[in-house]
């Protein structure tokens, strides 16, 4: 359907659905329609017709582009790069990366500095790329953690089968237990980072700092029965009493200088 606007001091807006047009180009090709009968049928200018028949106006309505697929596909395989590094970039340095791009671009061409881009731009391109990329908030990894390698892995699990036969602990899950530490942070960062899109988890490398705050250490079995948590606070002082109220029954307390388990309390 046609359909005009009427504000002062514009010229008309004619609308019309790309379905439309196809149909109509589809018509006047094939030979059932001319011109002048598709601009009735489909309620589409002549002059539209024409140069579309002709040529001319092939490129997509509104502003174009600020990058080209290409660009942006760079773009996109970047951030999935830093991504499966675990060094996830955040929308500040994902702006920071693509304003310093386009000044290059700018500077090779010999073309003014442009104006740099910002949310509104950063929020269409996410939406043209929603089937690749998604945002999530990353989880914090220590830096010791990401080096693991598979005979690493093997050798774990070769030392583990053999306390399993050593100890006859095959058919005795209530008698496996594992413990983990895991450190807490009052100050932990929520922003979100780029990820390909599916993925389980999202990580970012953290530097050694990450253990200011606190520490908690859970401990369960196979069988899936758990131990009260210990946790450790970071203080110079003795413990405070007041830390332990609410806490579960039986946990047990301690405090470090850093909050973590090392000394007397590992």
């Amino acid at each position: 359907m046609l359909h005009n606007s009427s504000q002062l001091g514009k010229r008309p807006y004619v609308k019309y659905s790309a379905g439309h047009l196809g149909r109509a180009l589809k018509s006047i090709h094939s030979g059932n329609m001319y011109i002048t009968q598709a601009e009735q049928y489909y309620q589409i200018p002549r002059q539209t017709l024409y140069n579309k028949m002709s040529g001319k106006h092939s490129k997509q309505p509104g502003r174009p582009p600020l990058f080209d697929k290409s660009e942006e596909g760079a773009f996109v395989r970047t951030l999935v790069s830093f991504d499966e590094y675990n060094w996830p970039l955040t929308k500040r340095h994902f702006l920071e990366m693509v304003n310093d791009f386009l000044a290059d671009k700018a500077s090779m061409a010999n073309k003014p500095l442009p104006k740099t881009v910002g949310r509104v731009w950063e929020l269409s391109f996410r939406r043209r790329w929603a089937h690749v990329l998604s945002k999530r908030v990353a989880e914090g990894l220590e830096s010791s953690r990401t080096v693991v390698s598979s005979e690493r892995v093997r050798e774990f699990f070769g030392r583990l089968e053999k306390t399993y036969s050593t100890f006859n602990l095959h058919d005795k899950p209530c008698r496996i237990y594992n413990a983990d530490e895991k450190p807490l942070s009052t100050g932990a960062s929520t922003e979100k980072v780029y990820a390909k899109r599916g993925k389980k988890s999202v990580h970012a490398i953290a530097g050694p700092n990450l253990r200011q705050s606190y520490t908690l250490l859970g401990c369960v079995n196979a069988g899936g029965e758990t131990l009260p948590p210990f946790v450790v606070y970071s203080s110079k002082r003795d413990f405070y009493g007041d830390w332990a109220r609410g806490g579960p029954p039986g946990s047990l307390y301690a405090t470090t200088e850093t909050g973590w388990m090392r000394g007397p309390v590992f």
